[in-house]
């Protein structure tokens, strides 16, 4: 039995990539421990370790934005690398287990974050470590200034530093995968974020009622004002809701946005637990992104595997990485391009009989784009490594 440590930044009961890594661990026959903030809800046999917190009557996100602020401006000015990481470990709060974890032996440390990464190897002895890129992160936010100048630099040098020391390396889709190779010379393995397969109906439309659905977290970056310009533009048809979690002011203004839309509702998200079978009762999922920044362009997110597992027609942006395994599966449709008039245009034109055959094409395709067949990836690279060990 190996003992596994895995190291993230957020409530790995609620991130949909952690929960699968510790839920597929334990899965192999593991001995599991978790490093992170204390989780909503914890899994039988998992050991936690919290990266606790000086400030424990504010919110978690104010705690984590004065982290990242405060140890980001600090990381700027400094010149030496130990000191650095010391920023960070204590910044993100991951210096109040060093001492237990110290005292412990794995064979196994899974990293998250990026910022994670020293901090893992300062305390994996002899255990291999492999990182979970699922972003290019030093084009985290590269559409902000302060990123840009005082959080960038940094991410890169410890991607350079690290990044080859790593056993192994995975992401999330081709283009990030590519960008890994071209900027630092490492190969990542890609391993998408499928969820588990569900048996679920191919439900069948209404000619007269259409049914559009977008989950997720409602970030500035992804501009969903956008979704709402294009379904504004659409006819009556189509009805559309968004399961919305995250910036409550990007919430509120999208609301406001949509108030005379007839047909668009925003609502409250869901558990994890019940997004595929709440969006299945739907007929598109409807995922417009602008490239805006490299990751942008290049996401392969939960949500389209989350369509697909819900035999829903797909419908997205040109972006490369969605677009390819759309196509691919004939499950869905790409507007022409990243233009409001573009992607409303897509959707006008769609006949029932249409949607209903890439709904038909997702029920085949949610057998092959799931977690079950997608963990192969880590059964190698696992394999590998235990052989190793």
């Amino acid at each position: 039995m190996s003992k596994v440590l895995i190291i993230c930044l957020s409530d790995p009961s609620k991130a949909p990539r952690p929960k699968r890594m510790v839920e597929y661990c334990l899965e192999r026959g593991n001995q599991v421990s978790v490093l992170s903030p204390p989780p909503n809800s914890k899994v039988p046999g998992v050991e936690y370790f919290s990266t606790g917190s000086s400030h424990p009557r504010l919110p978690p996100l104010i705690i984590r934005n004065i982290r990242n602020v405060s140890g980001a401006i600090i990381q700027k000015f400094l010149t030496n690398d130990s000191l650095k990481e010391g920023v960070i470990n204590l910044s993100q709060g991951l210096a109040t287990a060093k001492a237990e974890l110290l005292a412990k032996n794995f064979d196994l440390v899974l990293v998250e974050d990026l910022d994670c990464l020293p901090f893992a190897f300062s305390i994996r002895k002899s255990a291999k470590v492999i990182f979970d890129a699922r972003e290019f992160y030093p084009k985290q936010r590269e559409n902000n200034l302060f990123f840009r100048h005082f959080q960038a630099p940094y991410r890169t040098q410890i991607c350079r530093n690290y990044l080859p020391k790593c056993s192994g390396l995975i992401t999330v889709s081709p283009g990030i995968a590519s960008k890994y190779e071209e900027e630092f010379g490492v190969h990542a393995k890609i391993f998408r974020s499928t969820p588990n397969l569900h048996q679920l109906p191919t439900r069948t439309l209404s000619a007269e009622k259409i049914r559009m659905v977008h989950h997720g977290l409602a970030n500035p970056n992804r501009q969903l004002e956008k979704m709402v310009d294009v379904f504004s533009l659409l006819d009556s048809r189509f009805h559309l809701d968004m399961y919305l979690t995250g910036n409550s002011f990007v919430i509120r203004e999208l609301r406001l946005k949509a108030r005379n839309i007839p047909n668009l509702r925003i609502l409250d998200p869901v558990p994890l637990k019940e997004i595929i079978p709440t969006i299945s009762n739907y007929d598109i999922g409807f995922f417009y992104v602008e490239p805006l920044t490299f990751n942008l362009k290049y996401c392969l997110p939960n949500k389209l595997f989350e369509f697909i597992q819900a035999r829903l027609a797909v419908a997205i942006g040109p972006s490369p990485d969605m677009a390819r395994i759309v196509e691919q599966n004939g499950c869905g449709f790409v507007s022409k391009k990243f233009t409001v008039e573009s992607m409303a245009e897509r959707l006008t034109c769609l006949s029932a009989s249409e949607i209903q055959s890439a709904k038909e094409k997702s029920n085949v395709a949610a057998f092959e784009l799931c977690f079950e067949k997608e963990k192969q990836v880590l059964d190698d690279l696992l394999d590998g490594l235990e052989c190793r060990l």
